[in-house]
């Protein structure tokens, strides 16, 4: 892939993610959500992130949703990714246990989810800000 394709791409991923993104903060502000929904629109915001600043670094695209291996494999571009290694692995289970019942063992609380919101920010905005 070109360089020039490559941009679009990751851009296109980028777009993506920030859909899923504004959306779960849509629903945390309104203060009526579901927390499995939100949880999962903020693992997916991640992924996307991630996958769209992988890309822009010249990974090939691989069929994965492990949040853990992909914020691994920027940390190969940016160390700074491995202070979120551990936010990508609880947020990471979000994807099977929040979005196909009955995996999940107890109900995800809205503090559960408000704090991995806030912690995303914080990886999203390192993330934006190394892009």
């Amino acid at each position: 892939m070109t360089a020039p394709d490559r941009r679009k791409v990751a851009s296109e991923w980028m777009d993506r993610a920030s859909h899923d993104w504004e959306t779960a903060v849509q629903l945390i502000k309104s203060g009526r959500y579901h927390p499995d929904v939100v949880s999962t629109l903020i693992q997916q915001a991640m992924e996307k992130y991630l996958k769209g600043y992988l890309i822009s670094e010249g990974w090939e695209l691989e069929r994965t949703h492990n949040l853990e291996r992909l914020c691994k494999l920027a940390s190969g571009y940016d160390k700074g990714f491995r202070k979120y290694i551990d936010l990508c692995i609880v947020v990471g289970d979000y994807y099977m246990s929040e979005r196909y019942p009955p995996l999940a063992e107890e109900e995800l609380t809205e503090k559960e989810v408000l704090r991995a919101y806030r912690s995303a920010e914080r990886f999203l905005r390192f993330l934006l800000k190394n892009r």
